[in-house]
């Protein structure tokens, strides 16, 4: 992860380097993780999908599908390739993690065990304050940040075992939505403060990396059908977006 941030400060600061910030983070990112792997027993899948999440383009997904939805199809189609074009930069960090590991003398661990409650809870607080640090969101609306935040995690994760992915990421956009729009009715904010990091949350940007994991240890067929959950949860991410929208409309369009 800090190699992943160096990366990005180098790039954003260089134009003329900004478009090799995934491949070039991927890469680095594999071999580092790789060489890890040859001195202490990691699982290298996991470490790399955990470096490399930041840069993973699950929102610009989600986003694509909402133009489509919207009916703004140039816009829309643009940024789905562009988001999938990220995929696939990424996804040779991806293969090239997976063909190293079958070279050198890789030390694979065991499986660990789900993590508790306060596991849990800590990796979430962690997680809601990055976000706010990467968006650059002011102190005082932190708070708003966290509530949205909760209500998508307890939206997706609490029908997810009954109702499946789809079902549960939709009903976590309808909440974060209708929170959201809410929230910039009531203060005159713009509704992005809460729902941006929410929807953050929502999206199946690690999934996609699994699915770029499972290609490329030739489970085509695994590969594929991890490939299309992806679409379909960003899929339905969007249809509860939209639904709050209708039900109540935000002041402003942000």
């Amino acid at each position: 992860g800090m190699l992943v941030g160096g990366v990005l400060f180098v790039g954003q600061r260089l134009p003329r380097t900004a478009p090799l910030i995934e491949p070039v983070a991927a890469t680095l990112s594999a071999l580092f993780t790789v060489l890890i792997a040859c001195l202490v027993p990691i699982r290298p899948n996991l470490v790399l999908i955990a470096s490399l999440i930041i840069l993973v383009p699950g929102f610009s997904l989600t986003l694509a599908i909402r133009e489509i939805a919207a009916r703004h199809l140039i816009a829309g189609s643009a940024r789905m390739f562009g988001a999938a074009l990220v995929f696939l930069q990424l996804g040779f960090g991806v293969l090239l993690t997976y063909h190293l590991a079958q070279v050198l003398p890789v030390q694979h661990a065991a499986p660990a065990a789900p993590m508790g409650f306060l596991a849990s809870a800590l990796a979430l607080c962690v997680s809601i304050t990055s976000f706010g640090v990467f968006f650059s969101v002011r102190p005082a609306h932190m708070g708003w940040v966290f509530l949205g935040c909760l209500l998508a995690h307890l939206g997706v994760t609490l029908p997810q075992a009954a109702l499946g992915p789809q079902i549960s990421g939709f009903i976590g956009a309808l909440l974060i939505g209708l929170a959201s729009n809410l929230f910039a009715r009531l203060t005159g904010r713009p509704a992005s403060i809460m729902m941006i990091p929410g929807v953050i949350l929502l999206v199946p940007g690690a999934v996609g990396l699994r699915s770029l994991s499972a290609m490329a240890g030739r489970d085509v067929v695994g590969g594929v059908e991890t490939g299309f959950g992806v679409l379909m949860i960003a899929t339905a991410i969007v249809a509860g977006l939209l639904i709050a929208d209708t039900l109540v409309p935000s002041r402003r369009s942000l």
